[in-house]
């Protein structure tokens, strides 16, 4: 993957990174701007999905 590219596209998109950006709260907006670029390196449906919380069994309840 090219960094430099990579961030330059970051940058173009700036509700992915400017707090102060009006959209930057926006999960419509963020999810197109990534989806955006993972298609441009071809590593859409490739993102790893957060790892799920533990499963902590309590005995007193």
């Amino acid at each position: 993957m090219n960094t430099r590219l990579f961030i330059g596209e970051v940058k173009k998109r700036k509700a992915l990174w400017d707090h102060t950006n009006t959209n930057y709260h926006n999960r419509r907006m963020l999810t197109d701007g990534w989806r955006d670029i993972a298609k441009m390196f071809n590593t859409e449906g490739k993102t790893p999905r957060p790892p799920r919380a533990p499963f902590y069994f309590d005995p007193f309840q």
